[in-house]
């Protein structure tokens, strides 16, 4: 499922539950509103709070979380590759048990 990660209080997985209108659509206003109004957000459960970043992060403050890390697997790889993620950054996930896993970074 295609979506994009939100940072709020906690990392949530946000994506439509309707597909979007297409533009020639005559009740294109109507469906718009409907695509909008059917964002969810879900609880991610493969990130963590990040306090520092390696060397390459300077944290003026150790006691406030500089951002959040993804564990995702690489697939035909059984170790766990930690990638920073950002706010609005397209991905892909699974929902499952109303949790949702990050399996894909997207541009």
């Amino acid at each position: 499922m295609k979506g994009k990660i939100i940072i709020k209080e906690k990392v949530y997985f946000e994506y439509y539950k309707l597909l979007k209108p297409a533009m020639g659509n005559p009740n294109y206003d109507v469906s718009w509103k409907l695509y909008e109004a059917s964002k969810q957000l879900i609880e991610v459960n493969n990130v963590e709070a990040v306090y520092e970043w390696f060397d390459e992060v300077e944290n003026p403050n150790d006691d406030k979380i500089y951002g959040y890390s993804l564990d995702l697997y690489e697939p035909g790889e059984k170790n766990i590759t930690t990638k920073m993620i950002k706010n609005n950054q397209n991905c892909k996930a699974e929902i499952k048990n109303n949790k949702a896993t990050i399996i894909l970074l997207t541009k």
